[in-house]
């Protein structure tokens, strides 16, 4: 009897086909910084909908971090260290 895959997003049985997910980590795709800062401008259109400042803000701060993402992820398809408290700023 086979034991189930993990249901955990990405992960798969290795005798299987590849992982669908192109957030994986051990193979890191070059659309994935693209994605991050499409996710940053969405969040950053929602925050200009926001009429409380601290919700503003906040969603500010989220697209700035999508932003580092971005960047950490660009840095790892070409081979680039991270060092371990490196914020992503370029």
């Amino acid at each position: 009897m086979r034991m189930a895959a993990s249901t955990r997003p990405g992960s798969h049985d290795r005798s299987d086909n590849p992982p669908t997910s192109d957030s994986s980590p051990e193979r890191p795709h070059s659309d994935q910084a693209e994605r991050y800062r499409l996710m940053a401008k969405e969040v950053r259109g929602a925050a200009e909908e926001m009429h409380d400042m601290v919700s503003r803000q906040t969603l500010k701060r989220i697209a700035d971090d999508y932003e580092r993402l971005a960047v950490r992820s660009e840095r790892r398809v070409r081979g680039t260290p991270i060092s371990p408290g490196s914020r992503g700023h370029r």
